[in-house]
């Protein structure tokens, strides 16, 4: 497992916590999660999007879960899925895929650091979303600590299951309000060849014409991005 995520924040949305907890397995984790007594625990993976969501308005803990929430990335490369403890990150299970000639096409800020608990959290991928959905449509299964210390779980391993509630839905963006996700099974995508390209333009509306073109072709770009630099329009 990374060593990224091993430091918490000095302070969320400019308040400073009362405490970090650092609890060392995931028995640890329910336990303090069960004796909170009301307090707000906030919990903390990569620590790159706590930005997001409403600030807390009382007193609140950090709860850093690289220890607690630990496994290995069981990668089913026929199947198409990988299994996954939640503070992997992006990067650690795409260099684990690509192994197999299989990737995740979940692009977020800073992959390195950025957990697969914590995307999932804040519901929020990259422009990959466009084409391959949001991070939630990815998922097969999830395991979630609730805010009574009970682990439970939604969805299966395979790409074929309809059984029940879709509770993951719910999880996926709910900023860990609803419980803390532990575990969480992906579908996967075979790693297919891109080719990137630059064009640059002096006026816009050349650039938005090109895009436009390439949007209504037989032409599907991975990602189209049109950036003012240097006093010149660049499509990537």
């Amino acid at each position: 497992m990374s060593d990224l995520a091993t430091r918490a924040p000095a302070s969320v949305s400019g308040r400073s916590p009362t405490a970090v907890h650092r609890p060392e397995s995931l028995e640890a984790l329910a336990a303090l999660v069960r004796s909170r007594d009301g307090g707000t625990l906030l919990p903390v993976g990569g620590g790159t999007r706590l930005e997001l969501g409403n600030a807390p308005t009382r007193p609140f803990a950090l709860v850093e879960l690289s220890a607690a929430v630990r496994g290995e990335i069981l990668h089913e490369a026929p199947d198409l899925t990988v299994v996954v403890p939640a503070t992997a990150t992006i990067a650690e299970v795409n260099r684990v895929l690509a192994a197999e000639d299989q990737w995740l096409p979940l692009d977020p800020p800073h992959p390195e650091l950025a957990t697969i608990g914590g995307v999932l959290a804040v519901g929020a991928g990259g422009p990959l979303r466009s084409r391959h959905g949001l991070p939630r449509d990815l998922v097969l299964g999830m395991s979630v600590l609730r805010a009574d210390g009970e682990l439970v779980k939604a969805g299966g391993r395979v790409v074929k299951n309809v059984t029940g509630y879709d509770l993951m839905r719910l999880w996926c963006g709910s900023l860990g309000t609803l419980g803390i996700i532990t575990e969480v099974a992906l579908r996967v995508l075979p790693m297919q060849s891109t080719v990137d390209l630059e064009v640059s333009f002096v006026q816009l509306d050349r650039a938005l014409a090109l895009a436009e073109r390439l949007y209504r072709g037989d032409l599907r770009a991975h990602v189209l991005s049109l950036s003012r630099i240097d006093g010149e329009w660049r499509m990537f």
